[in-house]
């Protein structure tokens, strides 16, 4: 799942200039918050559709 992040900023041009230009953590920081979101928002919505 964190070399699918680092993978798409290699990809992306754009977030490839950003990735050389700003810290490396930062965007290591900003992938596991994604990925925390993600399972937060998913844990979310199985309880909420196994409550029903």
């Amino acid at each position: 799942m964190l070399f699918a992040c680092i993978e798409t900023f290699s990809r992306e041009p754009y977030l490839n200039v950003i990735l050389i230009k700003s810290s490396y953590q930062f965007y290591l920081y900003v992938c596991f918050f994604v990925l925390e979101v993600g399972v937060y928002l998913n844990v979310i919505k199985v309880s909420h559709w196994g409550s029903l």
